[in-house]
């Protein structure tokens, strides 16, 4: 027992100090996994009228699931719109991202700063970025609408030519066939696009077909076209059809149209030669195909607007649990093990599938949580063709009484845009049944008797009907002493070292976070390197007395830190600038003037005088600003 109390003795000290490595580890895991998390804020314009909206699209790379706050910003409103998740297996590494779209909308023209927006990610808290923007009035002319900035060709100095039905039918045009005229606003509705393009010209797409304006969210779109030919009129043409599927952003009535840039190759006729020496064998057609000439055009072709009514969805009726799922759906429900006792975990599995917006769809809920611990879900997402799929979810579940004999009903709420009304769908209860652990070791039910044998073989029977381990008579092998692990030596430098990976995985983490939320801390710093660069170069050049060296090199770095300070582009700062914002008689002042008039009047500058010039500018320029 002696022997017992010291082994104990030892081991305990031992098992802490294991405790604490852990601890060590662990955070510098979490810092090193938060590392790799990333989250962004983007405007599709940052310029609009105050009479349209923008779309935000808060970014989180590096994790499958997210939970941002509302955007905030004074004299701007925000509307979720839902959601999209990716995710990306290349060369053995995966990658997942998720964003959230909001709509933007301001009261009223003029500058706005949206507030840095609140994400967390497993229980981890990461900011966005501020983003200015810009409101313009209804009435100003050249405001690039939003979303404008894609539909451009990606050959700037190329001209094109915009081609829409009823303007020049005979190169080609676009339909886009949605399937309903009117939607609700997040519902996800299939369409169709179809371009013609004349038979006989060498067409070459150089972009996928996408929506003209922010009032529709492209959510899936053919890769390839289906291409086959059809007549028109009477008149052969090739079409290419894609169908995918969208939806809107908010109500009203908005038009829908699509266009995108394609090169057309064009035919000109040669002017054909008179017939030489009378015969016509040059006036074969082949001849007239073989010297035709081609002429490249930069075209982008453009269906009509179609307007689509664009409904908000109804507030009578919806129910509590209901998340934004529109579509049509169907709920299956099972759970595992249907035996168990209490304080053991059941899974249960739910698997909503159809047709609508599954990035709305939502973890069913029990409508009855008494007795039962729930935990939250997981879940994966089966896509199929055109808004289809199956999205199945496991959720952990825990009894906390044996009186439990069912799991459910679980019910899931959606809305169904064809009979205009929410629906629940509410499953039947799953039948389980819940024992009570067993309150101690296992007890013999009957006395073991014998009629011969000695005592030992009595207590043989015993230890092996309760599965005990026999008693050892012999002892083992003997030592002189246990050493502890804690102090082993290699222990002792596994420990130390884990203690310094903290310390700089907490300095690194500190320092990036810092500078995430001020970037003017990089952005000063940067700048007195840059200075510093120019200092050694204003030096060599009073010593090598070289005036228009050290004129231009004293010129860029006053203006490289005025522009610091004044929120100023560098190269735009002129003596007019210092002459509106610095005191009359400013050192700085007095510098760059006597620098501007010694480039115009080419007077010669002392190297007494460069060097007190540039003094007093090391001096300016390194105070705080």
């Amino acid at each position: 027992m002696k022997q017992m109390y010291s082994i104990t003795k030892n081991i305990v000290p031992t098992v802490l100090l294991l405790i604490a490595a852990l601890c060590i580890h662990l955070p510098a895991a979490a810092i090193a996994l938060a590392a790799d998390v990333e989250v962004k804020a983007e405007l599709n314009a940052a310029k609009f009228p105050v009479d349209q909206a923008v779309l935000l699209t808060i970014s989180v790379i590096g994790a499958r699931s997210a939970e941002p706050t509302m955007p905030k910003a004074d004299g701007l409103q925000f509307a979720y719109r839902g959601q999209n998740s990716q995710s990306q297996w290349i060369n053995g590494k995966s990658s997942s991202s998720i964003s959230f779209v909001f709509m933007v909308q301001a009261e009223k023209a003029g500058n706005y700063t949206i507030k840095p927006v609140k994400v967390t990610v497993d229980g981890k808290t990461y900011m966005t970025d501020p983003i200015s923007c810009t409101v313009l009035p209804i009435s100003t002319a050249g405001a690039p609408p939003a979303n404008r900035q894609s539909l451009q060709s990606g050959q700037p100095n190329a001209p094109a030519t915009r081609l829409r039905s009823g303007e020049s039918e005979k190169i080609g045009f676009m339909r886009i066939i949605p399937e309903q005229d009117k939607i609700y606003s997040g519902q996800l509705v299939p369409f169709t696009i179809k371009a013609y393009f004349r038979q006989g010209m060498r067409v070459t797409l150089k972009s996928s077909p996408r929506f003209i304006g922010e009032n529709f969210i492209l959510q899936s779109l053919d890769e390839k076209p289906q291409q086959r030919e059809e007549s028109v009129n009477g008149e052969p043409y090739t079409s290419l059809t894609w169908k995918g599927t969208l939806s809107a952003v908010k109500e009203g009535t908005f038009p829908l149209e699509v266009e995108m840039d394609a090169d057309l190759l064009v035919r000109t006729q040669s002017q054909r030669r008179a017939p030489q020496l009378g015969s016509q064998f040059f006036n074969d057609p082949f001849f007239d195909d073989f010297f035709a000439q081609y002429s490249r055009r930069n075209v982008k072709v453009a269906s009509p607007a179609r307007d689509i009514v664009v409904m908000d969805l109804p507030e009578k009726g919806r129910p509590d649990d209901f998340h934004g799922a529109i579509g049509t759906f169907s709920l299956a429900v099972a759970a595992s093990p249907l035996k168990a006792k209490v304080g053991d975990p059941i899974t249960l599995k739910m698997m909503v599938s159809g047709t609508g917006n599954f990035d709305m769809v939502h973890a069913p809920e029990m409508t009855d949580t008494n007795g039962w611990k729930t935990y939250p879900a997981t879940d994966s997402f089966e896509k199929q063709s055109r808004g289809r799929g199956k999205k199945t979810f496991e959720q952990a579940i825990v009894p906390t009484s044996a009186n439990l004999t069912a799991v459910g009903p679980i019910q899931f709420s959606y809305f169904d845009p064809k009979a205009g009304e929410y629906i629940s769908l509410v499953s039947d209860p799953v039948a389980v049944q819940i024992e009570q652990p067993a309150g101690g070791p296992a007890t013999l039910t009957s006395p073991v008797q014998k009629s011969t044998g000695t005592a030992a073989s009595d207590s043989l029977d015993l230890r092996q009907q309760n599965n005990l381990t026999p008693l050892h008579t012999e002892p083992g092998r003997m030592v002189h002493a246990i050493k502890p692990l804690y102090k082993k030596g290699w222990f002792l430098f596994l420990m130390t070292a884990a203690l310094f990976c903290l310390i700089a995985a907490l300095v690194l983490y500190l320092r990036r976070r810092k500078l995430a939320a001020d970037p003017g801390i990089l952005v000063h710093k940067q700048i007195n390197q840059q200075l510093n660069h120019l200092f050694r170069q204003m030096e060599e050049a009073v010593t090598a007395n070289d005036q228009d060296s050290f004129c231009s090199l004293c010129r860029t770095a006053i203006q490289l830190r005025l522009g610091e300070r004044w929120g100023m582009e560098a190269r735009a700062i002129t003596l007019a600038d210092l002459q509106q914002r610095l005191a009359a008689g400013a050192p700085l002042l007095d510098i760059f003037a006597k620098i501007e008039h010694a480039g115009y009047s080419r007077d010669t500058l002392d190297r007494t005088t460069l060097n007190a010039m540039l003094q007093t500018t090391r001096q300016e320029l390194d105070q705080t600003p």
